[in-house]
């Protein structure tokens, strides 16, 4: 079905839903980029129904890349698949993979001046299918400073609970527990990364623990950089990939640039289409599967290309930027709640002014798992 209008949304919401006569996906047509009507539509289509917006230009337009970039988007959110790996980690034959669960984790922080009346937006994000290509997701709203200072708060204070509910969603789909957790976490800067192999993974070593006593699966941690200086050049200017010259997709540098003690590495995923193709850092905080560099390095290479957006590789692990995509969109669902606090407050103190407390923190976590299915990739 399509509707040409947000308003019309108003009337699908109260009638064609109410009487569940069977429609599971929602086209809807704006008349021009609306970030009001836009956030409208994903906080009742993220707890309700599957939607996709289309401006009506590119409608009229009627452009191939637009069509199946939505063709795309549209197929994953109802349960689709787009792309799939067809080769595992080097030195794993298919008799011996073992069952993995990708997830990806990711902060967000608000603005300077609003961190002491807006929490911090943590996303995490868990493979559900064998094959690494469908996600569910965790929001949560935490405090966004330190208790001893000013510091910005990067730590996910409650991971152990989003794995937990992910690892039951894991099940719920497969039938079976995850031998390996491959964790890329995102938005780690270099003075943090001691505090989050003390307090992350140990918190998700004890949410196994309470999915089932004798839960004990390997967990393989990485942190993945992108704000750094780094730059990597190929060696011979004319042998450049591209128009750009940059360094081939899959370049990988694990030596002379890297840390003396620590497994890292920077890889250049992505095909660099302007300017200078920017690398990501790669730090190793946990392997206890020990395996080899290689096998790391390939692995973050195969999962760039399934970013179900788009039909190239892109700069970041796919669960990475998944957890990414549902921070920035429970931001938009915060900010619409806020919206209709400030229209409920008229007259009165303004809603955006008050301190947040540990009861609105509670309140803002209930609001934003009551907007979103844990089961659906409404964040695409």
């Amino acid at each position: 079905m399509i509707y040409k209008s947000v308003y019309y949304m108003v009337d699908f919401q109260t009638s064609y839903l109410a009487k569940r006569q069977g429609c599971s996906f929602v086209l809807v047509i704006l008349p021009q980029r609306s970030t009001e009507n836009y956030g409208y539509v994903k906080r009742f289509g993220d707890s309700t129904i599957n939607t996709q917006c289309v401006l009506a230009p590119n409608v009229r337009k009627n452009d191939p890349q637009t069509i199946a970039n939505i063709a795309m988007k549209i197929n994953m959110k109802t349960g689709g698949i787009n792309t799939i790996l067809s080769r595992l980690p080097q030195g794993v034959s298919k008799e011996e993979q073992p069952v993995i669960m990708y997830l990806g984790a990711d902060v967000t922080h608000p603005a300077p001046q609003d961190r002491d009346t807006k929490p911090s937006i943590a996303a995490i994000v868990g493979s559900v299918d064998l094959n690494g290509t469908r996600y569910a997701a965790v929001p949560k709203a935490q405090l966004n400073r330190q208790k001893e200072g000013k510091r910005v708060q990067e730590v996910i204070l409650d991971m152990g609970d989003a794995v937990e509910k992910l690892i039951m969603e894991f099940f719920h789909k497969n039938k079976v527990w995850p031998m390996i957790l491959v964790f890329f976490r995102d938005g780690v800067s270099e003075s943090q990364l001691h505090d989050v192999c003390n307090t992350e993974i140990e918190d998700v070593r004890r949410a196994c623990l309470r999915v089932r006593k004798d839960y004990r699966p390997d967990i393989v941690h990485l942190t993945v950089q992108k704000r750094h200086r780094t730059r990597l050049f190929p060696a011979v200017p004319n042998e450049g990939f591209g128009r750009m010259g940059n360094v081939y997709p899959g370049t990988v540098v694990d030596r002379e640039i890297v840390h003396p003690t620590r497994m890292d590495y920077f890889l250049a995923s992505h095909e660099g289409i302007q300017g200078t193709t920017k690398p990501s850092h790669y730090c190793v905080l946990a392997n206890d599967p020990g395996w080899s560099a290689d096998t790391l390095q390939l692995m973050s290479y195969h999962l760039c290309f399934l970013y179900g957006r788009c039909t190239r590789s892109v700069s970041l692990p796919t669960p990475a930027y998944y957890a990414h995509l549902v921070a920035e969109r429970s931001r938009a669902h915060l900010q619409s709640r806020n919206m209709d606090r400030m229209a409920a407050h008229r007259g009165q103190r303004d809603a955006e002014d008050m301190n947040l407390t540990p009861t609105e923190l509670n309140d803002i976590q209930q609001f934003l798992e009551q907007n979103v299915r844990i089961d659906s990739m409404y964040f695409l």
